[in-house]
């Protein structure tokens, strides 16, 4: 089964796409989906913005590739005959693109949708089972560089002084489109900076404590793909699908509230609970500093743990649950290791 999510550029997209990305191009037969095939992939992988690796191969398609297409990308019927089956060219192809079929490492295209619907049919047909999530620097180029006479890869590149070597073959059209995808980033990582978000509304103490929940996370062998923050007026909760943190932010100080056969293990004063935090079986746990977080280190990461595994069930078998999620996430704060280290560098 083939799965495919289109992602916009929130925080926690530009975060996994500044480590890394795949850049991706297709040449075909014709336009239709379903009837033509692929004759050319090219794919081409960037770490931090820089090409560091690139996969090519023409792909014997097993029919003849009409005049019309090739005026177009300039590839033959003679240059097909002696190129692999598609089981050996997407053998090779699924090697390089490695855990991008899981989703994990994200994809780029112009128009990314023709190439993932063509690559998506053609994963299905071979019998890959695959999750493609990617981003169309052809969308994004409209929303983030207004005024172009038209949004073509090659227009696009010109404003941005990226020059195609060799238009309209794979390869290169995937480097090109790596390199406009790299710009867009910056620009709107320019862009996130003059927007007010939930960041700004947090005092630097509230600030230091999304910090220690995400370092003690990370230290203990988490990963924070899906760790966000939400602020309302008195509470700072830490995210992961459902709230598994809630620091209450009162008058009287900083408190959390725990078990309270948790809580009376811990060197921390404690205080009663209200009716609505069931003070029958709870305590709350008061906390004078960020890094008094640490001592709840356990707890944290087993609710963390707990709310990951929820999390991961829901995406597995709700339809478009995974897209609920990101749209979630997009309007929560997720901070990076940089905004980490300098929340707890005051402290």
């Amino acid at each position: 089964m083939i799965k495919a999510y289109k992602l916009g550029l929130d925080r926690m997209t530009l975060h996994a796409l500044e480590e890394c990305y795949i850049a991706f191009d297709v040449e075909t037969t014709g336009l239709d989906r379903y009837f033509d095939r692929i004759v050319e992939l090219g794919a081409v992988r960037y770490e931090k913005g820089v090409a560091v690796a690139s996969f090519n191969t023409l792909v014997n398609p097993g029919r003849f590739i009409p005049y019309e297409a090739t005026a177009v990308n300039h590839i033959t019927n003679a240059m097909l005959a002696t190129a692999p089956r598609e089981q050996e060219a997407y053998a090779e192809l699924t090697a390089f693109l490695g855990d991008a079929l899981e989703g994990k490492t994200l994809f780029c295209a112009h128009n990314a949708k023709f190439d993932m619907d063509f690559l998506g049919n053609a994963l299905d047909r071979l019998g890959y089972s695959a999750e493609l999530n990617y981003v169309d620097t052809l969308g994004l180029s409209r929303k983030l560089i207004p005024g172009l006479m038209d949004y073509r890869q090659d227009t696009v590149a010109h404003s941005m002084g990226i020059y195609n070597r060799q238009a309209h073959r794979a390869t290169t059209d995937a480097e090109v489109c790596g390199q406009i995808l790299w710009r867009l980033i910056q620009i709107r990582k320019k862009e996130m900076e003059t927007v007010p978000g939930e960041l700004p509304e947090m005092n630097q103490e509230e600030k230091a404590f999304c910090a220690m929940i995400r370092q003690i996370i990370v230290s203990h062998g988490g990963a924070d793909t899906w760790l966000t923050y939400k602020k309302s007026a008195s509470t700072l909760q830490a995210v992961c699908h459902h709230p598994f943190m809630s620091i209450k932010c009162t008058r009287k100080g900083r408190y959390v509230v725990l078990p309270a056969e948790t809580a009376e293990c811990l060197c921390l004063p404690t205080g009663a609970c209200s009716a609505g935090e069931d003070k029958e079986k709870n305590l709350r746990v008061y906390l004078e500093h960020p890094r008094d977080l640490e001592l709840l280190s356990d707890y944290i990461c087993t609710a963390f743990t707990a709310s990951l595994e929820e999390l991961q069930k829901y995406i597995g078998t709700v339809e478009g649950g995974k897209m609920r999620v990101l749209a979630a996430m997009d309007k929560q704060l997720h901070i990076t290791e940089d905004e980490m280290e300098s929340w707890l560098r005051v402290l």
